[in-house]
């Protein structure tokens, strides 16, 4: 997991330093039925509120690779870039491995309108599964 945190919004490949989320949250969207827009929301470390976050989308015409961020829950809110995203790119779920993670978004007033969006990833012997 990272160990430098830092704000990081990105339409290239990857988030320098954050390889370890990235390849986490691809086999994550792997989950993803044809068609359908996912944001897998992922903590990168247990002792912080920072989270990492990636789409099986593209956020602008001329990025070159999915859209990714870091940031911390309370600017992510603050931001309303699960908001943005959700409208923006008619995005069909909202995936979270952590359920204390998935708990904070889902009772954040900012996000109460959101809530059916949010999916909480059981983790089975071979991997998270969708509820």
């Amino acid at each position: 997991m990272a160990e430098n945190l830092f704000a990081k919004y990105c339409g290239l490949n990857a988030i320098s330093g954050m390889y370890v989320e990235k390849e986490e949250c691809d086999q994550l969207l792997s989950l993803a039925n044809p068609n359908e827009k996912l944001i897998v929301v992922i903590p990168i470390n247990a002792d912080t509120d920072w989270v990492y976050g990636q789409c099986n989308f593209l956020h602008e015409q001329d990025h070159i690779g999915n859209f990714k961020f870091s940031n911390t829950r309370d600017a992510l809110r603050d931001q309303k870039v699960l908001p943005a995203l959700i409208n923006a790119h008619g995005v069909d779920a909202i995936l979270f491995t952590s359920a204390a993670q998935y708990d904070w978004f889902s009772n954040e007033v900012a996000h109460k309108k959101y809530r059916s969006f949010f999916s909480l990833l059981k983790k089975g012997p071979a991997g998270y599964i969708r509820k």
